[in-house]
C-alpha cells in the first residue's frame, strides 16, 4: 500500500494524522501527532547506538595508537618516492621553478 501524502506550507507531508485538519497546500499545517510508534522506534534505535557506541569505546579503551613511521624515515621515504618520480617523468626541476620560468624570472630574488 503506498504511502498517503498530502502537502501544506509548500512541503510534503508524509502519513498525515486522518483525523487532523485537511491541508492546504500554500496555508500553514496543522497540528501534526506523530505517531506513537514512531518516537518508540527512535528510542530503541537510540538506545541500541549508545550501546554499540559504549562497547566500541571500552574495546579500544586500553589500547595505544599504533605507532607511525618516524619522522626521519618518513623523510627519506618521501625523498626516494620524489627522486623516482623524477626521473620516471624526465622532470628535473620544482614545480617552483617550472613556474618561476614561465613567470620570466630566473632567480627567487628577482621580485
Amino acid at each position: 500500500m503506498p504511502p498517503k501524502v498530502d502537502v501544506c506550507e509548500r512541503r510534503y507531508v508524509f502519513q498525515p494524522d486522518p483525523t487532523a485538519m485537511p491541508f492546504v497546500p500554500t496555508q500553514a499545517c496543522p497540528a501534526l501527532d506523530h505517531a506513537a510508534g514512531a518516537g518508540t522506534a527512535y528510542q530503541s534505535y537510540k538506545a541500541t547506538y549508545q550501546a554499540a557506541f559504549q562497547s566500541a569505546v571500552d574495546a579500544g579503551a586500553g589500547s595505544r595508537p599504533k605507532p607511525s613511521i618516524s619522522s626521519d624515515q618518513e623523510a627519506k621515504v618521501v625523498s626516494e618516492w620524489t627522486h623516482k618520480r623524477r626521473a620516471a617523468t624526465g622532470a628535473d626541476r620544482t614545480a617552483f621553478d617550472a613556474a618561476r620560468r614561465i613567470a620570466g624570472r630566473t632567480s627567487r630574488w628577482d621580485g
